[in-house]
């Protein structure tokens, strides 16, 4: 039987421990500060419909190392905007990167549905149809173009030359690279995957008024190069 003396001993041993770990949450340099603000963390969520990517919230004043910063931007947040016009470009980034990302993943998912069947997936429709367009580049340009991997981009190629729909040879001039040609039957397969795709724009695209269709499309070319120019700033000014 144990004594209501030990009880009490536990009790005290169980209080001093909460105030001890509750001294040393205050002052870990991971517990809040007074007059700074939390962001939101960016979480990974994996439902039915595929991974979701929550928003992640980081004021400028506060960043830390590793996030887009002010002064090493050269004034990527608006330099001399007014308080409201600022505030309203730091709020667009908060919905803009998951629009984009819901968008892109949709038609991905809608595309491997109809390609699926006929035993391709989205990337490799996607070098073949770069191939088509420029026959015979090599294995780095074909990724640049295709915004692939280039370790992904030979993994895929293996897969389409075992196929008989590429073929790979040596560079002239280079020995170290290859360069990627279709093959006759790799062209037949590009135009009718091509053709599914073509559907699947013209399905999309019809949501959107025919006025509306050419701006949104140079509003994502805008979008692409202003992220890609403001990549090339950040890494210059490290």
């Amino acid at each position: 039987m144990v004594s209501k003396k030990m009880v009490g001993t536990k009790s005290k041993m169980r209080s001093a421990n909460a105030n001890r770990h509750e001294s040393s949450h205050e002052n870990s340099p991971l517990a809040p500060q007074a007059g700074t603000a939390r962001g939101a963390t960016g979480l990974t969520a994996r439902g039915k419909s595929g991974i979701g990517i929550l928003p992640v919230v980081r004021s400028p004043e506060i960043s830390q190392a590793g996030s887009l910063r002010h002064d090493s931007c050269h004034g990527l947040l608006g330099s001399g905007m007014r308080s409201d016009e600022t505030a309203a470009m730091q709020a667009v980034p908060q919905r803009l990167g998951i629009r984009v990302r819901r968008a892109m993943f949709a038609l991905r998912r809608l595309l491997m549905s109809r390609l699926a069947p006929l035993g391709f997936t989205h990337e490799q429709y996607v070098l073949l149809l770069f191939l088509g367009e420029q026959d015979g580049i090599t294995q780095i340009e074909l990724a640049q173009r295709s915004f692939t991997n280039p370790n992904t981009v030979t993994a895929i190629l293996n897969r389409l030359e075992a196929d008989g729909l590429v073929k790979r040879v040596d560079h002239e001039d280079d020995g170290r690279a290859f360069c990627v040609h279709i093959t006759k039957r790799g062209a037949a397969a590009r135009e009718q995957l091509m053709g599914i795709a073509n559907e699947i724009t013209e399905l999309v695209l019809g949501a959107i008024p025919a006025a509306q269709r050419q701006a949104l499309l140079g509003a994502l070319d805008t979008l692409a190069e202003t992220a890609e120019t403001a990549l090339r700033s950040c890494r210059k000014a490290r």
